[in-house]
């Protein structure tokens, strides 16, 4: 079994705001790795969880597949480790394959309703993990050429002959939880009742990593830095497709900034 990854807490306290939220996310990563290993795992559970609404890490993500193991949570454990290879865990990656992929070679099946699309299709592999919520239909001709895809990620298909826009894992209530525990609203701002929406726009590559950030519509400069050091900050996304093809694409996000109630939304 994988070693427990810990994080050192850093020595150095700067006044910065990215700084204290990395300190606050290392000291909730450290007591749940503490909590884990003294065996109380609804506790560890709760502190990786805070963990990942400040920032979405494999380490944190493959501690509470750990966790979910030893709750006897198969479905917990395995839909932790699929975040934690998303993330770039390769050991996550192996396991996951390993203990949470079920592969099944058949000739019909109910996605035959596409045939339409791919009359050359002579059968297909299916592969699910054993919670079922994702699903990877491949389509084979008589050649054994795989001539398309279908992926099923909470839900939602996603076809290999069509085209779509990058979003961030999880949707757009983990990137809401991600800005609401990264964004602080500058002191000075609300001081000088300072408040409006900052457009910021970045391109995802094809490897889902985020670039070029830059504000397309902005209100003040303490604002707009406040926006560009979080947008810097957001980690790795699903990239937009073209033709099941992955490409880089540009996202456009705006934060409101309310001095009123000193909180900030994003969308």
């Amino acid at each position: 079994m994988k070693r427990i990854k810990l994080l050192i807490i850093a020595l150095i306290i700067s006044g910065s705001y990215t700084q204290a939220q990395n300190l606050k996310y290392q000291i909730l990563q450290n007591m749940g790795v503490e909590k884990m290993q003294a065996g109380d795992l609804k506790a560890a559970d709760s502190l990786f969880t805070e963990s990942l609404m400040i920032f979405p890490h494999k380490d944190t993500f493959f501690n509470k597949a750990l966790v979910k193991l030893k709750q006897n949570d198969q479905h917990g454990f395995c839909d932790f480790l699929y975040w934690a290879a998303f993330y770039g865990d390769k050991e996550a990656d192996s396991l996951y394959k390993l203990h949470c992929l079920k592969t099944v070679k058949l000739l019909s099946s109910p996605y035959d309703s596409l045939m339409p699309l791919y009359p050359e299709k002579k059968y297909e592999i299916v592969e699910k993990n054993i919670s079922g919520s994702r699903v990877k239909v491949s389509f084979y001709d008589k050649n054994d050429s795989i001539i398309a895809e279908l992926k099923i990620l909470n839900g939602t298909r996603f076809y290999s002959n069509l085209s779509y826009k990058a979003y961030y894992p999880g949707g757009t209530a983990m990137l809401n939880k991600f800005l609401e525990n990264n964004i602080m609203y500058p002191q000075p701002a609300i001081d000088k009742k300072i408040k409006g929406k900052v457009y910021v726009a970045f391109t995802v590559d094809k490897d889902g990593y985020v670039k070029n950030e830059k504000v397309v519509s902005g209100v003040h400069e303490l604002l707009d830095n406040e926006a560009l050091r979080v947008i810097r900050l957001i980690g790795r996304w699903v990239p937009a497709t073209d033709k099941g093809k992955n490409i880089s694409s540009v996202v456009t996000l705006n934060i409101d900034f309310n001095y009123d109630t000193g909180s900030v939304q994003g969308k």
